[in-house]
């Protein structure tokens, strides 16, 4: 009666009886020589096999196993508990379901290693177990005899196997044998293959030539040591598979032959070219990225870094960085204590966010970092290593320090600017008064002297004022489309006059841009940076002024806070003394001096500060101790043409229009309108801004024109004008305060008003700001 089995099946039994007959071992040959750890263990725990590479790696010998046992019956019922669907038998000659599983493996030496177990079992019970991954050299130790089992164990052994190995037997150029396995590999039946199909012809057709270059060499003894190849094979349906092959050298019937086995390792090649992509995509990230990214142990070495932390810490390469770097502590901690603090919170809370350091970097230099990081630990819960990211946040820092230098000038500028209005309207007192009594007292009088003493005075308390405004919110008094250069020329003639000891080096550019400012201010500027130059060169010096237009992109603007564009640039170098960077932090605080005591208010660089700051520029100061200082300020151009100023004329300026004269200050009311009747104007006066709107509404037809002040209790200037205008847009006003042209007072003047004074003013100056206003001389 024919048998039941498939034909792929029975062919493979023929074939291996054939096998057998002919030669006995060679079932024996291929399981002692394959490089893979085989054992069987039958149904009562008893260790029938155990083949030379499984000796190899565990230690044991087969008379071990034998006389164990405790083990195999472990590893036995290991297996069989990893089994699925072990419950129902199955007819004799057929497999059950494989068992993977994975134990902790006592060697003999009492080392422990992981195997993974696949196993198949035969109808009997007895279990076919292959130590995965545990592959080494193939050697013959023992013969069939020595092992003294049956035939039919080892036929087992190679057609039931359901390991991932497949074995094979190759002679004469064609497969002499192969196990179910291999076929399955392929796609094919194993009597499909045994000689029938050539190996070669399982192969890849651009990788065959070397496939059988190696073969050949192996059988023709030119090389001693196994073959150990991966290569691309080709299955019955032409899908392309990734293959490696173990085989080794042997004899069968007086004529060479090679015994191996073949693994299918396409689904690791496909996991090692996705593990490679993936590491190629963070090798990308790792050596692009604008982050540092680093590796460290506690003890301060560090073990890997990318490009951008090579650049961060001033090293070329990644590898100098790593190489020359022994204790990042001592070498790049400004403050080592700040390296404490961060592995003490590491160790605490086991990573770090947002943790900020000032950095020295390879050329001495210092900047600031942003760490985020993590530890690793070990089994013990040691810190092994320490990884995360760098950022260089020193511009953030700089951006910082400025927006705190600017609160700071506006907290103290808010205060000083408040004692500076109320000072100024007590001088327009003491000047208005000194102005009237000047006018009605002869040159010749014992107290015209006295008298023009007090306006010095005046004037003296006047330019302290505009030093305290000069930074107090950033005010202007009179702006006007200027040639800075003209004012840089009178300011050098004035101090090279005075200060003998200075060589003063001039240089501007022919067609320096027009630009808007406030003149006096501009003098003050200079003569406080040139007086500054000069007291630190106690010995004489050289200071060096140029004046140049220049185009600002967004990149060199964007830390100061200003539009890009067109600016001129003015530099006052000197060949001083210098400053440290102690110093250099502080040169624009409110009283900050260097100098003893009563040698400096501190207030000369602050107002320069704030008076370029008010023109909507910016400072950038260079200077190195025992190297000299250089200032470049940098003011934007206009496109404007430059106005002509006219000059206070030596007598005043008289009038017959009537004036209304807005003051809450009593005495400024007074002595106003005293010096507004002088000058031969009608005045109406208002102690408020309501009482003007009151005033202008009934009498505007007969008032030519408004002096309002800008900073009242009840009604402020800005709503006063605002409203005078609503009654007349035709209305002339004249803003008039004891604060600098600031950004509220700048805003009245672009709603239209016709000018502005700043307090105290004498009475040649109010009567030309009259002229100018009302046109032509009455």
């Amino acid at each position: 009666m024919a048998s039941e089995k498939p034909m792929g099946q029975e062919r493979t039994g023929e074939s291996l009886e054939i096998l057998l007959r002919d030669t006995p071992d060679k079932l024996l040959l291929i399981s002692d020589n394959v490089p893979v750890a085989l054992m069987m263990i039958d149904s009562s725990g008893t260790c029938t096999y155990l083949n030379p590479e499984c000796t190899d790696i565990t230690g044991y010998t087969r008379e071990d196993m034998a006389r164990n046992t405790v083990m195999p019956r472990d590893i036995y019922h290991k297996v069989v508990e990893g089994t699925k669907g072990l419950k129902g038998r199955t007819e004799a000659g057929t497999r059950r379901e494989r068992s993977i599983t994975e134990l902790n493996f006592t060697c003999k030496d009492g080392r422990i290693k992981r195997f993974k177990l696949q196993s198949s079992f035969l109808a009997d019970g007895t279990a076919i177990i292959v130590l995965e991954d545990a592959f080494g050299q193939s050697r013959v130790k023992e013969n069939f005899e020595s092992h003294g089992g049956s035939e039919n164990e080892f036929r087992s052994l190679a057609e039931q196997s359901l390991s991932l190995t497949g074995i094979f037997l190759i002679q004469d150029g064609s497969f002499k044998y192969v196990n179910p396995r291999l076929a399955e590999i392929h796609g094919y039946q194993a009597n499909e293959l045994i000689n029938r199909v050539r190996p070669r012809d399982l192969v890849l057709h651009e990788e065959r030539q070397r496939f059988e270059q190696q073969i050949e060499e192996q059988l023709s003894e030119k090389v001693s040591k196994p073959i150990r190849q991966e290569f691309r094979g080709i299955t019955k349906a032409g899908r392309i598979i990734h293959l490696e092959l173990y085989g080794t050298r042997t004899t069968v019937n007086g004529k060479p032959a090679i015994v191996g086995t073949l693994l299918d390792v396409t689904e690791r090649k496909l996991a090692e070219e996705k593990l490679r992509k993936a590491e190629e995509k963070y090798r990308t990230i790792f050596e692009n990225s604008v982050l540092g990214i680093f590796q460290t142990v506690p003890s301060g070495r560090i073990m890997s870094a990318n490009p951008a932390l090579a650049r961060i810490y001033g090293y070329p390469s990644p590898e100098d960085l790593i190489k020359n770097t022994t204790d990042i502590a001592v070498q790049f901690y400004v403050d080592p204590e700040r390296r404490k603090e961060f592995l003490s919170l590491i160790r605490e809370e086991g990573f770090v966010e947002g943790f900020e350091a000032e950095m020295r970097r390879k050329d001495g230099s210092t900047n600031w970092v942003s760490m985020n990081a993590r530890a690793f630990r070990n089994e013990e819960g040691d810190i092994q290593y320490i990884e995360g990211t760098v950022q260089d946040i020193t511009e953030r820092k700089k951006l910082e320090a400025e927006l705190l230098q600017s609160q700071k000038m506006e907290a103290i500028g808010t205060l000083a600017g408040g004692i500076a209005h109320d000072f100024n309207n007590l001088l327009m007192g003491i000047q208005g008064y000194t102005s009237l009594m000047l006018l009605s007292t002869e040159p010749s009088h014992d107290h015209y002297q006295k008298l023009r003493s007090i306006e010095e005075l005046v004037r003296s308390g006047a330019d302290l004022t505009k030093q305290l405004l000069g930074f107090a919110r950033g005010g202007r008094y009179q702006v006007k489309v200027t040639d800075a250069s003209t004012i840089l020329k009178n300011v050098c003639a004035i101090f090279t006059r005075t200060k003998k000891e200075i060589t003063v080096h001039e240089r501007y550019d022919e067609d320096l841009h027009p630009v808007e400012v406030d003149q006096s201010q501009i003098e003050q500027v200079f003569m406080n940076l040139f007086v500054n130059a000069w007291q630190a060169m106690p010995g004489g010096g050289h200071l060096y002024v140029d004046a140049r237009n220049v185009d600002l992109d967004r990149g060199f603007v964007k830390s100061y806070s200003v539009p890009p564009g067109r600016y001129i640039k003015l530099s006052v170098t000197d060949t001083g003394v210098g400053m440290d960077d102690r110093t250099m932090k502080r040169i624009f605080e409110p009283f900050f001096t260097t100098k003893e005591m009563g040698r400096g208010t501190g207030l000369g660089l602050a107002s320069v500060y704030g008076i370029v700051k008010g023109h909507k520029g910016f400072i950038n100061v260079q200077s190195k101790a025992g190297h000299g200082s250089t200032f470049h300020l940098y003011i934007p151009a206009s496109e404007k043409s430059v106005e002509i100023i006219r000059k206070v004329p030596e007598e005043p300026i008289r009038g017959t229009e009537t004036v209304l004269l807005v003051d809450d200050e009593e005495k400024i009311l007074e002595v106003g309108k005293e010096i507004l009747e002088t000058l031969g104007y009608k005045v109406v006066t208002a102690s408020g801004g309501q009482k003007a709107i009151d005033i202008y509404r009934m009498r505007k037809e007969e008032i030519d024109l408004v002096i309002l002040d800008m900073i009242m209790p009840d009604m402020e200037g800005g709503t006063t004008f605002d409203l005078l205008r609503d009654i007349d847009p035709g209305t002339k006003v004249i803003l008039s305060s004891g604060y600098s042209l600031n950004s509220e007072a700048e805003r009245i003047m672009e709603r239209g008003c016709n000018a502005f004074m700043q307090k105290p003013f004498n009475i040649y100056s109010l009567s030309l700001r009259l002229r100018e206003v009302l046109g032509a001389t009455s």
